[in-house]
């Protein structure tokens, strides 16, 4: 490739004269490169400037000498320059204030410590549980399958049965010394009392599973609900890959469990997000990078795995010895007794007992171990299935009239936001009125918090103090569902749901065929996507976009939407 076409790649973020000199002065250096730009400060690091205006080039030569013409460029020049100067100097004052309030406190020791400093880590460490998972969490998947009842047949249906396993061969060992019993005698009360305790495990083992599958059920169910109405800091303070390895999970094998649960987070996290940037990935050449953080990350859990799984053959190796011991030592008994002081029956009892242990206190402490392994999974869904939910859906006093918002004025009084409540305010105070029927621009840098204030009106974070009117109503006291529905907005990133167009645009189904094409007609996609029915466009009173040019190749499109179909609208636009 001999020549690289760039336009506006700083357009989605901050202006950074560094990835201009690293990007372009230092990996295309030995390639041509046209650079498209509205911002003046890479100027000086080229070779030519072209100014076009109205499709002409009005001006061409070199920075330097450009400057010196009085023309508009050098004006447009000065006032960038004055503008950046002014902005260094407010953060200057900003950083003075900051420092006179005492932002760093000495303690008595000597020592520095940064107020709120552990308010600005968005995302913390995954908490585990220490110790015995205890009775607790057993009787809450229980109490979450509603089976205490159940649980008490279960265990009568296993008592019942062990019983009767017990006395069939009881009655073998006794009915050999019996001395006129007759065949049909003998198997007829054998097969009863087998057919009876089978009776009791099946019954065990319905009600077992039947209780598992209520238990699965509720906790799946509760999960998932605590998850959806979970409010948006959740979201964003909390990672995808340690949410659904909930869906998975005595003393090192049950630690060892728990951080193991934590590091399948990690995997499924970084395995997520870099099939979303994949292609980034790719461009910079960096997959086998990516391949090998995987490795690293998948090898930490394995070895977690398999060293929790070597915990429990350690157990089983040592019982295991205990029950030959145990044989052992009662073959032994049974031999130093006095002739005639046991009968052969009971002798033969004792030995099938003995030697039945090995296999079955083998079997119940696998069982137990992985049963109290398992319920840890209860344990971290459980961490989830209490989180803090959004505001209701609907608040029946404070549900606003069906014509609500009917002009669209919006009043912001002294509004305070932050994310968490030991976080620092990310809006500070901000009283302002956005009259109905206007076009509002909010323009800041990265972070000023231009998203953050349309989150606001959406109450995808509720304020920390003041009002956000609407039309008069104070939108934080109405429920959600009564404040979304009426509003619109067009996100930065685009993102389609599974299913068709018209579920993603309607999944209410509230509008018609009509409306869906002539939605389509405005947006320009009618000719593309004619083939597919019901496609919609909102009619709400208020419009709010954010960054709605970044993914498009030209905003002539996004203005002819904005003052065609959307004049009478309240339009704010970070």
């Amino acid at each position: 490739m001999s020549n690289v076409y760039m336009s506006d790649v700083n357009e989605t973020s901050d202006p950074d004269v560094r990835s201009i000199q690293d990007c372009v002065m230092t990996a295309l250096r030995e390639k041509t490169v046209i650079l498209v730009t509205h911002q003046v400060e890479f100027l000086s690091e080229v070779d030519t400037i072209l100014v076009m205006e109205g499709g002409k080039v009005t001006e061409s030569g070199k920075y330097e000498n450009l400057l010196t013409t009085g023309t508009a460029f050098e004006q447009l020049v000065s006032a960038h320059k004055e503008a950046i100067t002014e902005l260094d100097q407010n953060n200057e004052n900003r950083i003075h204030r900051e420092e006179s309030q005492g932002v760093y406190k000495y303690q008595s020791e000597g020592e520095i410590s940064t107020e709120g400093q552990l308010g600005m880590q968005l995302t913390q460490e995954e908490e585990k549980e220490i110790g015995d998972v205890g009775f607790k969490t057993f009787w809450d998947y229980i109490s979450f399958s509603r089976g205490s009842l159940m649980l008490f047949y279960i265990v009568l249906a296993q008592c019942a049965f062990v019983a009767l396993q017990t006395a069939s061969t009881v009655w073998l060992a006794l009915a050999i010394d019996i001395p006129k019993i007759t065949s049909a005698i003998l198997i007829g009360v054998y097969a009863l009392i087998s057919f009876s305790g089978a009776a009791f495990t099946y019954i065990r083992s319905l009600l077992t599973s039947y209780l598992g599958l209520n238990a699965s059920k509720a906790l799946f169910t509760s999960f998932n609900t605590a998850i959806f109405n979970a409010a948006m800091l959740f979201f964003d303070s909390t990672p995808i890959g340690r949410i659904l390895t909930r869906e998975y999970y005595q003393a090192s094998s049950r630690e060892l469990m728990r951080i193991n649960g934590t590091t399948k987070a990690p995997v499924m996290n970084f395995a997520a997000e870099t099939s979303l940037g994949v292609v980034t990935v790719r461009a910079f050449d960096m997959v086998e990078r990516f391949f090998k953080n995987y490795l690293k990350l998948v090898d930490t859990d394995a070895t977690l795995f398999f060293h929790s799984n070597v915990a429990t053959e350690w157990l089983l190796l040592r019982i295991e010895a205990l029950q030959n011991l145990t044989v052992i030592t009662s073959a032994l008994l049974l031999v130093l007794f006095p002739q005639g002081y046991v009968s052969s029956g009971l002798v033969g009892l004792s030995l099938s007992y003995a030697l039945s242990l090995t296999s079955s206190y083998r079997f119940w402490t696998r069982m137990h171990c992985n049963f109290l392994n398992y319920l840890i999974s209860v344990e971290r869904v459980k961490q989830f299935i209490h989180l803090p939910s959004e505001p209701p859906a609907i608040v029946k006093d404070h549900q606003p009239p069906s014509s609500w918002p009917s002009k669209g004025r919006i009043d912001l009084q002294p509004l305070e936001i932050r994310y968490r409540p030991n976080a620092p305010l990310v809006l500070k105070g901000i009283t302002c009125t956005f009259r109905e029927g206007s076009r509002v621009g909010v323009v800041g840098r990265t972070g000023s918090g231009k998203s953050t204030l349309i989150s606001a009106l959406f109450r995808l974070v509720e304020p920390a103090s003041g009002d956000i009117l609407i039309d008069g109503i104070n939108i934080c006291s109405m429920g959600l569902k009564d404040l979304r529905m009426k509003l619109s907005i067009i996100p930065q990133e685009p993102t389609l749901f599974k299913g068709s167009i018209t579920t993603n645009l309607d999944p209410l189904g509230l509008y018609s065929d009509d409306q869906i094409w002539k939605a389509l007609e405005k947006c320009q996609l009618k000719e593309t996507i004619s083939h597919l029915p019901n496609l919609l466009d909102s009619l709400g009173k208020m419009v709010e976009y954010d960054e709605p040019s970044k993914l498009m190749d030209t905003d002539s499109s996004f203005s002819k939407l904005v003052a065609e179909y959307w004049a009478s609208c309240s339009k704010n636009s970070s």
